[in-house]
C-alpha cells in the first residue's frame, strides 16, 4: 500500500479526535474557562479568514490569562499542505472543514465525510 505513512496515520487520529470533541460542541473562544476547555473544539472567532475561524490549538486561560497561543493549522502544518477551519454555511449549521491541496474532509458530530 503506498501512499500512507505514520504522517496519513496522525492526520486521521486527528480528524478523529475532532469528531469525538465536535460532539461535545464547538464554541467561540471567548466562551473558554478553565473547566471547559478540554471538552469542546474552540474557534478563534476574531481571526476570522475568507475559509472560515480557525481552529484553538494552545490556550491559556486562567484567572489572569485568556490567550490564543496557537492555531491547528501553525500545530500540525509547518509547510502550508492544508488548513483547518470552523465554517457555517448558510443556515448557520457548523462543520469543520479540511482543506487538502487535491480535496475537501468535512467534519461534524456525526464523523468525517469527502466532500
Amino acid at each position: 500500500m503506498s501512499g500512507i505513512n505514520m504522517e496519513t496515520i496522525k492526520t486521521l487520529e486527528m480528524i478523529n479526535m475532532l469528531v469525538q470533541k465536535a460532539k461535545n460542541g464547538v464554541k467561540p473562544f471567548s466562551e473558554a474557562t478553565l473547566e471547559n476547555m478540554d471538552n469542546y473544539i474552540f474557534y478563534d472567532e476574531k481571526a476570522e479568514t475568507e475559509n472560515g475561524f480557525p481552529i484553538v490549538h494552545g490556550m491559556m486561560v486562567d484567572e489572569d490569562h485568556h490567550d490564543v497561543l496557537s492555531t491547528l493549522d501553525q500545530y500540525i502544518n509547518s509547510e502550508d499542505e492544508y488548513t483547518i477551519r470552523v465554517r457555517f454555511d448558510e443556515d448557520d449549521y457548523m462543520y469543520i472543514e479540511f482543506q487538502l491541496d487535491d480535496g475537501i474532509i468535512e467534519i461534524d458530530e456525526n464523523g468525517w465525510y469527502v466532500a
